[in-house]
């Protein structure tokens, strides 16, 4: 919430950098939100899930047609870390991939639902429809289109190094919050998952300097 607050006052002002990363940070809400909305059991909270959820959707569309690919690839294209961005993001796409469709084609060829679906008393994973549907082909088409330098990877890079940031973050928190109540007790992947953060902060400042 502090990174979108400070990000839509500095892009109210006419600032490039700080609507790209307002823009990712939509996107990670509305990701979560559509989750929390679709996934999670009815609560007091339901209404406020679809709101988030709804606004997020509508302010990202709205932000679109004052973006100027080009003039954006002219600002951050002589210099941004190209083949870096791309490499992460298919490795960010190879790595989730596999280890959702890890889950899935066992369950498929068994005839059963996966045990995480099983396990929440859902019908079907959403985080498996996000990724496998939008997420993850997301990933891959822009790191194909940052290597061909098109003028609108250079909007989507930013915007989706700003999500993986964030998810990263979050899914370490999560864990160390689930460590913290004693229910797990490895720190090892938390702190994995905070350093995967720090190195794509760096690279999207490296990238956002440019």
């Amino acid at each position: 919430v502090p990174i979108l607050l400070v990000g839509a006052v500095l892009t109210h002002r006419g600032f490039v950098p700080p609507r790209l990363v307002w823009m990712g940070t939509l996107i990670f809400l509305l990701y979560n939100f559509v989750i929390y909305a679709m996934a999670v059991h009815f609560n007091a909270l339901f209404l406020a899930y679809c709101g988030v959820m709804g606004f997020s959707f509508y302010a990202l569309v709205g932000s679109l047609p004052s973006l100027s690919p080009s003039e954006i690839a002219g600002r951050y294209g002589p210099r941004a870390p190209v083949k870096t961005m791309a490499i992460v993001f298919f490795l960010i796409a190879f790595v989730f991939a596999a280890q959702w469709l890890g889950e899935i084609i066992p369950a498929l060829l068994s005839g059963h639902a996966p045990k995480s679906v099983t396990d929440a008393g859902l019908l079907t994973s959403p985080i498996h429809v996000l990724d496998l549907s939008f997420l993850l082909p997301a990933f891959v088409i822009t790191g194909i289109m940052l290597l061909r330098r098109k003028p609108m990877a250079f909007i989507l890079a930013p915007v989706l190094m700003v999500f993986a940031i964030l998810m990263t973050v979050a899914v370490a928190g999560m864990m160390v919050a689930v460590a913290l109540k004693g229910f797990a007790n490895d720190y090892v992947l938390a702190t994995f998952f905070f350093t995967s953060a720090a190195g794509c902060a760096l690279l999207l400042v490296r990238y956002l300097r440019g």
